[in-house]
């Protein structure tokens, strides 16, 4: 069942509401026509929807070397030279299918390696790792670059780190002219993100630079240096990071929201508004920003909790009732937690505004026991969160190193990277019952 498509705005529409495909072959151009996008921002946005699995085969005439670092980057399968000739063309795209289910090649059988560690299969990534490290054709530069994938996933950064320093400078050795697309940036940005973990956060910015300009056109490499940039304080490197995602594609999801959570934790709501006004879902972002809010709150920087909850609430569109009343709900949780019973009882009367909303219930209840209380004279204590909701705090608001090592659950999947079963985001938006953790 093929589908052609003449635009890529429309084949977007139709896929990111679809289940993967088995194919996907686009003809190349960086620059977009009219009310159309390109071939560039088309094949981003499949991956970054979570389409890891699916061969891609691009029909090219010519390629900037830019380019072609990017398809590198995102695991082109099949290069098709124009013009076309149809026995090569078939044979090609056969082997891309084949390859794509039961990878014997060493390209293929990387991705399909790291697939298998993202969506958490790990007994499918172990016997590839087998596989793919007993092939005595497998450049050792690359062996190392697998087994510190493996390390990365198993957080033994330090041992990955090392192997990767080894896989660099055997890679300078192995060169070879007879790669179709290079060089190669995995061991690089994998080398980054260990450094980021082991706390040397300046040298893992520092490497990521580099890498943007080789291939200047990899949002995500601009969404990691963001991130980085954001925990080290860099405010202004961070926003410039953002910006030049947008620049490459502004209506893309993985831009959008993280636009959105850098906004929040800078508290630029108007910013904010506009990238939620672009949004399809809020669920997922609220969930980390409460989560990130809890964070800050159990570290002792209340005031950083208590802006993170306000600004979301001013820049949530105003229709979405039920998730309003879940902020406000989780902000009288933490005005609770910090001992301020009276700002907890304000803030529960506006919720009563969002009568639509899935904690109404629960906030109404609580504010009646509070009351209760307080006219009865009791000290009312919020005990500590449970191990599940402590666990659930861990995830950050942007959170994209932490999903680099372990895949994402449900409830805390960031930016659409994976799809993990289970529950929606929005189902642990609000952290505890209203009875529970109160003792009077």
């Amino acid at each position: 069942d093929f589908k052609h498509y003449t635009v890529f705005q429309k084949a977007w529409a139709e896929l990111k509401n679809a289940e993967e495909p088995d194919l996907i072959i686009a003809e190349w151009n960086s620059t977009k026509r009219q009310n159309d996008i390109s071939a560039m921002q088309f094949l981003q946005r499949i991956r970054g929807h979570g389409f890891h699995q699916v061969p891609l085969a691009v029909l090219v005439s010519q390629l900037r070397p830019q380019e072609a670092q990017l398809l590198n980057d995102l695991g082109t399968l099949q290069l098709l030279h124009k013009p076309l000739r149809e026995d090569p063309v078939v044979m090609a795209l056969a082997f891309a299918i084949q390859q794509a289910k039961q990878p014997t090649e060493r390209r293929p059988m990387e991705q399909k390696i790291i697939q298998s560690l993202q969506d958490g299969n790990r007994s499918y990534a172990y016997h590839m790792r087998k596989v793919y490290l007993g092939d005595k054709n497998t450049p050792p530069s690359r062996k190392h670059y697998i087994e510190a994938l493996f390390l990365y996933h198993q957080g033994e950064f330090e041992k990955a780190r090392n192997l990767l320093i080894k896989a660099l400078k055997l890679a300078v050795q192995e060169k070879s002219d007879k790669e179709d697309v290079k060089p190669s940036l995995e061991k690089t940005v994998l080398l980054a993100k260990c450094l980021f973990q082991l706390g040397d956060k300046t040298l893992a910015v520092q490497m990521l630079e580099k890498a943007k300009l080789v291939s200047p056109f990899n949002i995500n490499i601009r969404l990691a240096l963001m991130e980085m940039n954001y925990d080290l304080g860099n405010l202004t490197q961070a926003t410039a990071a953002i910006e030049e995602a947008e620049k490459i594609d502004g209506g893309n999801s993985e831009v959008i929201e993280a636009g959105a959570k850098l906004s929040l934790l800078t508290g630029r709501t108007e910013q904010a508004s506009h990238f939620f006004s672009h949004m399809e879902n809020h669920s997922e972002i609220i969930t980390r920003m409460n989560n990130q809010a809890v964070s800050f709150i159990q570290a002792g920087e209340f005031q950083r909790g208590i802006d993170l909850y306000q600004s979301a609430i001013k820049a949530l569109p105003k229709d979405e009732k039920d998730l309003l009343g879940v902020v406000h709900y989780n902000l009288a949780l933490a005005y609770l937690r910090h001992d301020d019973i009276a700002q907890c009882i304000k803030v529960l009367q506006v919720n009563s505004n969002f009568q639509d909303s899935r904690v109404q219930g629960k906030a109404a209840q609580l504010s009646k026991r509070l009351q209760e209380s307080l006219a009865a004279g009791k000290k009312i204590k919020y005990n500590a969160m449970s191990t599940a909701n402590r666990a659930a705090d861990n995830q950050k608001l942007l959170g994209l190193m932490s999903n680099w090592t372990t895949p994402p659950q449900a409830s805390i999947a960031l930016m659409g990277l994976y799809h993990a079963g289970g529950r929606t985001p929005a189902a642990s938006a609000d952290d505890s019952s209203p009875t529970e953790g109160l003792s009077a």
